[in-house]
């Protein structure tokens, strides 16, 4: 009799030892997960450059680097004190851009733009590469329709000319010019030819980013310095995750239920936290965005980088939630099964 309540009380005592494990085991397991959740987003978006592209694509940065970015750019200078032909000789130059310039072109440098720049942050490589080895040809071809565009702008007496420019060679009419007889077409030729003159004197090798840079450098350098710890945490947390169910499942080694119901238990718990940390992050993106440091550009420069950060660091969080959530589904359909298994 009494070895048999001694069998009972040391069933009992190993049981509770397992439970006291078990749960000692959820205990890191719960944060752990967390760190994976945090670190696989963190790889498969901060470290990847086609999550950069993708990006770049959604807020269609390509054309309206073309239509907006690049003319802004270029003709941010005041031509003169009268405001109606400035007006109308910069819209005519900003057409002249957005006809020869090829949004493929700022796609390619872009492309290569992020590459380096991934390639910095990883240290693949020390520098940052800008690629603006075809841009001469686009601001010959701008120069040289301005040219044109400037010999054919009519005196007003005559039969208005039209003149094809650019990529499409689509015909630009230029019979506006004498709709408005407050406008100086002189001073409209005149203005071309200092955009002219602008486009010419471009000095591509001369192009830098300091401004950019000093804003960034900071916050990109501290980048750098988290970003080769990504893998990292990622690698540990993986093997941490798998010594911890490899432990409960050796415990319960004869109790699959058991088994089941501990790694959903615990896997939903992290899976909650890491998906209240993607929504609150979505939440708080915005706010910080709208309050955050301007880099002192032209403004459709300033809006289309804004843009790009507003969904890159959205995106971020929204991944995170992805991931937590079809873990926390997963989880809770096992803890589900484990429970009608258990009756």
């Amino acid at each position: 009799m009494t070895a048999k309540k001694d069998q009972e009380e040391n069933i009992v005592i190993r049981w509770s030892l397992k439970k006291t494990i078990t749960l000692i085991a959820g205990i890191f397991f719960i944060p752990t997960l967390v760190v994976f959740f945090v670190s696989l987003t963190l790889h498969q978006t901060v470290l990847s450059p086609s999550y950069y592209k993708d990006s770049f694509k959604r807020i269609d940065a390509y054309n309206r680097m073309v239509n907006q970015g690049i003319p802004s750019l270029i003709l941010k200078t005041k031509l003169s004190d009268d405001a109606i032909t400035d007006t109308v000789a910069k819209d005519i130059s900003t057409l002249v851009l957005q006809k020869v310039i090829d949004p493929s072109w700022v796609e390619g440098a872009t492309d290569t733009f992020i590459d380096s720049t991934i390639g910095f942050l990883t240290k693949k490589n020390q520098e940052i590469t800008v690629n603006f080895s075809e841009a001469r040809g686009y601001l010959t071809s701008a120069s040289n329709s301005l040219l044109v565009i400037t010999g054919l702008i009519p005196t007003c007496d005559q039969i208005p000319a039209k003149v094809n420019i650019g990529r499409t060679a689509a015909p630009v009419d230029l019979s506006f010019l004498c709709a408005n007889k407050e406008i100086n077409l002189d001073r409209i030729k005149k203005n071309l030819e200092t955009i002219r003159r602008d486009l010419n004197a471009v000095n591509l090798e001369a192009v830098q980013f300091d401004e950019v840079v000093s804003l960034i450098n900071t916050d990109l350098m501290a980048v750098r310095t988290f970003a080769k710890d990504i893998r990292v945490y990622l690698v540990d947390s993986i093997i941490v995750l798998a010594i911890l169910v490899l432990a409960i499942v050796f415990l319960h080694r004869r109790r699959i239920n058991t088994i089941i119901f501990s790694l959903s238990l615990f896997t939903g718990i992290g899976s909650g936290i890491a998906l209240f940390l993607g929504f609150l992050g979505n939440q708080i993106t915005p706010k910080t965005m709208s309050q955050s440091r301007e880099i002192i550009l032209s403004p459709s420069i300033r809006t289309i980088i804004n843009d790009f950060l507003n969904v890159s660091i959205s995106g971020i969080f929204s991944r995170l939630e992805l991931y937590a959530g079809v873990a926390l589904v997963s989880s809770a359909l096992l803890f589900i099964l484990a429970y009608i298994r258990r009756k």
